[in-house]
């Protein structure tokens, strides 16, 4: 695998996050920092590649003095959907001036063309790290957070303690927020996120959708969020002054970074034999379970159990859920037994939560994996109230529940995660 370093002390990392309105990217547009930062981050999809670029981003880097990383579209592979929306292949390119050192990330999702289709595709290549300093960065783009396995790598096998991930479009901020304070919170990383503010796909049309820039520590503080506190995400300490600069957003990071050693494992800890009652009525499953624990009958040691041969149940316990190489490794053993099946992944805690797993942020947990795996997601544990994370549309919107000793759930849209098998392995072994 590639390293691009060079050892630089710093004392504090400092990270600019550009949050800009629509503009003309057919041009780079430029920004001022106002102060001395180490790395200015711009959104996925901010200019169309051009074949003087990268020597005006190279040459941008050194007037203000500090790397940055910029989200480009190649213009020229294009394709226009019947819903009029334009696909483009994506592309983030890093540049450090003070290390001459250039890296050109692709997409590996929701793009014409993506990394995985890559003749020669592999994880040493295609999913380096950077380094400033003593900092490592591990960079994604967008949905790409979603496949939690290549932030994982990025962080695990390659070092990575921030993840950036540019994106373009405004969105939910419940689930973005909650997949990138899972993300820091598996990896022990800080994770960073900017986007657009008003991009053309939101502009005609009513939408919940919000753009902001994100920030969270590896216990799941909140460092940057733009808008208000929503009662939704009570989690959020915010920092809501604009920077000058049209929506520049900057974070300070210090030097002391993953204090636990990150490896990755290779299968879930069998869990004791819960005992519960299933009772499935199309799509809807109700379940109900007595004494301290939770869970499934007759649960067979390959943590698969499959019910009325209609639903199939991962069952993990503790800190296990915080390893989706896990989860991804279980299910591709088990293709040929989940597939069609509707999917249920549930956790259960025999021991304590961790002090700073606030209820919030295990609301988060839930959602991140339902979003990843299409499942239904259930948190438990022997001192605490059952959390359900549902699917309730194709959209994949997310409906979190609490339940005391029973709990009723819809399963229509808990379809299962479609997964490239060859290529997640990969990323696994």
């Amino acid at each position: 695998m590639t390293d691009i370093s060079i050892h630089i002390v710093m004392e504090v990392f400092k990270v600019g996050l550009f949050l800009p309105i629509t503009h003309d990217k057919t041009q780079f547009r430029k920004i001022d920092p106002y102060e001395s930062i180490n790395l200015l981050i711009f959104p996925e999809n901010y200019v169309f590649w051009s074949e003087n670029l990268v020597a005006e981003i190279k040459n941008y880097a050194k007037n203000i003095n500090s790397a940055v990383l910029v989200g480009i579209s190649r213009k020229k592979d294009r394709v226009k959907t019947s819903k009029n929306k334009v696909w483009y292949t994506e592309l983030a390119f890093f540049y450090d001036p003070l290390t001459d050192q250039e890296y050109i990330y692709k997409k590996h999702t929701l793009s014409l063309e993506v990394a995985f289709e890559d003749s020669g595709w592999c994880p040493d290549r295609n999913l380096q790290v950077v380094k400033i300093g003593s900092f490592k960065i591990g960079i994604t783009l967008c949905y790409d957070m979603f496949i939690s396995l290549l932030m994982r790598y990025l962080s695990v096998v390659n070092g990575a303690n921030i993840l950036v991930n540019p994106s373009a479009t405004a969105v939910k901020p419940i689930k973005w927020a909650s997949i990138l304070v899972t993300r820091a919170l598996e990896n022990k990383t800080y994770t960073l996120c900017t986007m657009h503010k008003n991009p053309p796909f939101n502009m005609n049309r009513k939408s919940k959708n919000k753009a902001n820039v994100y920030g969270f520590d590896p216990k799941g503080k909140c460092l940057l969020f733009r808008n208000k506190i929503s009662n939704r995400l009570p989690w959020y300490q915010t920092n809501p002054s604009d920077k000058p600069g049209d929506g520049l957003y900057i974070t300070e990071i210090p030097p002391k970074l993953n204090p636990l050693p990150l490896t990755i494992s290779k299968c879930i800890p069998v869990a004791k034999k819960f005992d519960a009652k299933w009772k499935l009525t199309h799509q809807t499953l109700e379940i109900c379970w007595n004494g301290k624990y939770y869970g499934i009958v007759d649960f067979s040691p390959d943590n698969v159990e499959v019910i009325q041969n209609k639903i199939a149940v991962l069952m993990t316990e503790n800190e296990s859920i915080f390893h989706p190489e896990d989860i991804y490794s279980v299910l591709l053993d088990n293709v040929n037994k989940i597939l069609g099946k509707k999917l249920i992944i549930w956790n259960h805690w025999e021991k304590t939560f961790p002090e700073f797993l606030s209820l919030e942020l295990l609301k988060a947990l839930v959602i991140a994996r339902a979003l990843e795996f299409v499942a239904t997601v259930i948190i438990s544990g022997s001192e605490a109230k059952t959390l359900v994370g549902m699917i309730l549309s194709k959209v994949k919107a997310v409906s979190i529940k609490e339940y005391e000793n029973e709990g009723k759930m819809r399963l229509e849209f808990s379809s299962g995660l479609n997964i490239n098998g060859g290529m997640l392995r990969k990323i696994l072994y």
